[in-house]
């Protein structure tokens, strides 16, 4: 199986089959009626999603602004769907990164769009049922932000991570993930920039 790099796509189906498998809902091909990622039906409401992916955030932990004017656009394109049902329109950004869904939710302006709910599915998730990442951690699956805390409190060593595992039917090189992931969120910096500095 060849190892792949994640797409956005990759972070939506997984949000799709969570949601699925946890709501009764049903997908649905929105023929362009919406420029969203999701789009579900249920007995009582529809259920509009977007979901947002990236990890990117500055050395001092917060989110750049380009970051939060993305995030921003896709509540405010939310905030202006209506209803093409006599249902109920429920309205969420999910976000596939922990550490990005408890900075955005400090920005002052989650409390102008409250109709739009923001919540976390972290992706990717990584099987650790036979301790295939480490031996030290129990856990049955583990999180890439799991990961990176195992890295940081001295449970895992970079270099002893798989370099591949299986998630959602797709193999990953974990170490070149968790690597993007560093960089991503100013964890770590590259040689590139170290020289430059």
């Amino acid at each position: 199986m060849k190892k792949l790099k994640l797409k956005h796509a990759d972070h939506v189906n997984y949000v799709k089959k969570w949601i699925m498998g946890y709501h009764k809902v049903k997908d649905v091909n929105h023929n362009g009626k919406f420029h969203h990622d999701l789009f579900f039906e249920h007995d009582k409401f529809d259920l509009l999603v977007d979901v947002h992916d990236s990890v990117e955030i500055t050395e001092c932990g917060n989110i750049s602004q380009k970051e939060k004017n993305k995030i921003l656009r896709k509540i405010v394109e939310l905030d202006l769907e209506k209803t093409v049902s006599d249902k109920l329109l429920k309205k969420y950004v999910i976000f596939t990164d922990s550490d990005m869904f408890l900075e955005y939710k400090k920005d002052e302006h989650v409390a102008e769009f409250a109709s739009i709910k923001l919540d976390v599915i972290n992706f990717p998730v990584f099987p650790n049922l036979n301790r295939e990442i480490s031996k030290l951690i129990s856990n049955k699956e583990l999180t890439t932000g799991g990961i990176i805390g195992a890295l940081k409190l001295g449970f895992l060593k970079y270099d002893k991570l798989p370099q591949s595992l299986e998630t959602d039917d797709k193999e990953i090189d974990v170490q070149a993930e968790i690597l993007r992931i560093l960089k991503k969120k100013s964890l770590i910096v590259s040689k590139k920039t170290e020289t430059t500095k």
